[in-house]
């Protein structure tokens, strides 16, 4: 059994590099998620290197707003999809306090795919995840792409069919 790797240091121990993709220009896959009432897209420049943000600014519970972020890389070099995806997962297990709830690899699709759900805390907060990472593999390269959707564990209820909501709409085209 070996320790856990995080994404990060899998992609760079592996030479694998990451340009992020940007929705404005079409050399890729796009990458869409439906944008449920209340919740407000963020102005790219906020998060550099994030292909689109939406935060549900009147659910702030704390100071933490509930949020969906979508990361889009082109990746560079050679791709084990398996150790990337075991590393996915490795990247949730070291969350502080981690308790999945969920964890799929079922295509997503059509392409390979990992998804988990569960919660965590950090810097004080008690936070409830859903991540899905899809690679795919196309004419024009390999690509990873991250939905993270985040909010507090006390707003599973009230904000959970958002969070179904978008995680079933991650469209790739």
């Amino acid at each position: 059994m070996t320790a856990p790797t995080p994404l990060d240091e899998y992609l760079d121990s592996a030479g694998i590099g990451r340009t992020p993709c940007d929705p404005a220009v079409p050399d890729h896959p796009a990458v869409a998620i439906p944008q449920p009432v209340g919740w407000e897209v963020v102005a790219p420049d906020a998060f550099p290197g994030t292909y689109q943000v939406l935060v549900r600014p009147d659910r702030v519970v704390d100071g933490f707003a509930p949020n969906a972020v979508v990361l889009h890389f082109r990746l560079g070099g050679e791709v084990d999809v398996d150790d990337l995806l075991d590393s996915a997962l490795d990247d949730v297990e070291l969350l502080a306090d981690w308790v999945p709830s969920q964890v799929d690899a079922s295509r997503w699709n059509g392409h390979r795919s990992l998804f988990v759900k569960g919660t965590y805390t950090q810097d004080g907060w008690d936070l409830a995840v859903t991540t899905r990472h899809v690679v795919v593999e196309d004419g024009t390269g390999t690509y990873l792409v991250q939905l993270t959707i985040t909010t507090a564990a006390s707003q599973q209820g009230e904000l959970g069919g958002d969070v179904t909501v978008m995680n079933i709409g991650l469209a790739l085209v």
